[in-house]
């Protein structure tokens, strides 16, 4: 008898499934005074160094990030196709990131533990535009799927997995990454990690991209973003 697992997890994102470091999705965890302050600071970075905004007012770029137990800040190279990677923004980051000194460990259980963070960083908040108490979580929009979000976009997907004359022996998983474009759409279809069948792979990636319902996109600032998402499709041949 055939079981079919279907395991979606998502990426607010940038790709917090199947990690050895632990991901914390409050960053206030992780900066001295909490993002809040972590953005203050930038501002200040920006004003005392004189940069230079971007020319795209739209300019916005997600950075993963590790701060170790010891508070050690690291950054993460984002994926090449990560979703809202705009480069003026992630090189005006890399000039403020060095300046910035006050990361703290995530506690747990009451010790210090290397876990990992992501946050958006929207230069054009960050000059004129700046205002005490700026926080840029709190105008996000992650991207929905109608009514039921990721599982009834799992459930369209299911009804077009077509296996078929397909055979197989004990666990096989495929992790395919895309993203829901500014108008809805789904686009970038690709595999991240193959089953190793290229047949398997295949089908859930043609299942994918014939779910024709439209998501609602996410927004940042009330303006529509790509963003990216991975989901492991996993099934048992009994």
């Amino acid at each position: 008898m055939r079981k079919i697992l279907l395991l979606f997890l998502f990426f607010v994102s940038f790709f917090k499934a199947q990690e050895t470091i632990p991901f914390n999705h409050n960053n206030d965890l992780f900066y001295k005074g909490g993002f809040v302050n972590f953005y203050k600071e930038a501002h200040q970075v920006i004003m005392e160094k004189k940069l230079a905004p971007c020319d795209k007012k739209e300019a916005l770029y997600h950075q993963e990030f590790i701060v170790t137990d010891k508070g050690e800040f690291k950054k993460i190279e984002n994926h090449p196709n990560v979703y809202n990677a705009n480069k003026c923004a992630s090189d005006l980051l890399d000039k403020i990131l060095p300046e910035l000194k006050n990361w703290t460990p995530v506690e747990k259980n009451g010790n210090n533990i290397t876990a990992k963070g992501l946050f958006a960083f929207f230069p054009d908040d960050l000059f004129e535009n700046y205002k005490d108490g700026y926080a840029p979580e709190k105008l996000n929009a992650d991207a929905g799927f109608k009514p039921n979000g990721l599982s009834s976009f799992r459930d369209e997907v299911a009804k077009r997995v077509d296996l078929g004359g397909f055979n197989g022996k004990g666990k096989i998983t495929v992790i395919i990454n895309f993203v829901v474009d500014i108008d809805g759409s789904v686009t970038d279809v690709a595999v991240e990690k193959s089953s190793g069948l290229k047949e398997f792979d295949e089908r859930f990636v043609y299942a994918l991209k014939h779910v024709k319902k439209k998501w609602d996109p996410a927004k940042y600032n009330g303006t529509p973003v790509r963003q990216r998402y991975k989901i492991p499709f996993s099934i048992n041949f009994d």
